[in-house]
């Protein structure tokens, strides 16, 4: 009976300790969820704020587009663009 004793004692010590281990097993990958998803929303951020700042470009580059070849606009050599100061009231 005590060598049976002994035997359930080490299993149920084992068994416990492998409840702990898998528990924090657990814990652990609960965690790099719960970052990956943080990860994940400040992705979904950038995203929406680079497709903005695309669009914002598209439309430039569709004006300057429609201004080139519609009205025949073309950008200012350097050497003659004048920049004007006013005077402070």
């Amino acid at each position: 009976m005590n060598r049976i004793t002994s035997a359930m004692l080490v299993l149920v010590m084992a068994l416990s300790m492998a409840v702990v281990y898998v528990r924090h097993q657990h814990r652990m990958v609960f965690a790099d969820i719960q970052k990956s998803e943080g990860y994940f929303a400040e992705l979904s951020r950038q995203e929406k704020r680079l497709v903005l700042e695309q669009q914002a470009w598209l439309e430039f580059w569709r004006v300057e587009n429609t201004a080139k070849k519609k009205l025949g606009m073309v950008k200012p050599d350097p050497a003659e663009i004048r920049i004007v100061k006013l005077r402070d009231h």
